[in-house]
């Protein structure tokens, strides 16, 4: 058994070696549950540090940020980056007054990077990410056969796909 971060690395690893490292950089993000990282913000008094990474959709885009994923196509862009530090004398950061980085936030919960906030929950400094909430669903057993486990996890599968319908 292989576990999920050693998969993803070697997964990787094995996409940019069969290309010769030629223009090839391989990144496996996760699909997130739908809102999870906006419910987790929610549980923090403030947030200090925002970081956003994304990259362009392949092959198409959500309404809600198809207009992110258009600019970075027009701009030929291989992958975005923005950070934003609050003011800790201050409330911190606001993210849900900003339209545009809620669609960022969508893009990277489906995908296509990841997002990052620290702040205090709790009393205490704390870190969620979109990379820490993926989706997960419930499979048979390694035992089972292949089409029953397809078949376990289409609904799944399913509730994936309807976000771009």
């Amino acid at each position: 058994v292989i576990s999920g971060n050693a998969f993803v690395a070697r997964f990787a690893e094995i996409i940019e070696n069969a290309f010769e490292r030629f223009f090839i950089s391989a990144e496996i993000l996760p699909i997130n549950e739908q809102e999870a990282f906006k419910e987790a913000l929610r549980h923090f008094s403030r947030i200090d540090r925002l970081s956003i990474y994304l990259h362009p959709s392949n092959p198409s885009s959500r309404d809600i940020w198809q207009p992110v994923d258009e600019k970075l196509r027009a701009m030929n862009a291989q992958d975005y980056r923005e950070e934003y530090n609050g003011n800790r004398s201050d409330n911190g950061l606001k993210p849900d007054a900003d339209e545009m980085i809620e669609r960022k936030i969508v893009m990277a919960e489906d995908g296509y990077g990841h997002v990052e906030a620290t702040g205090i929950r709790g009393g205490k400094i704390r870190t969620v990410s979109t990379r820490s909430l993926p989706l997960s669903a419930a499979a048979p057993r390694d035992s089972t056969a292949s089409s029953s486990v397809l078949k376990a996890l289409s609904d799944t599968f399913r509730s994936v796909l309807r976000r771009f319908e």
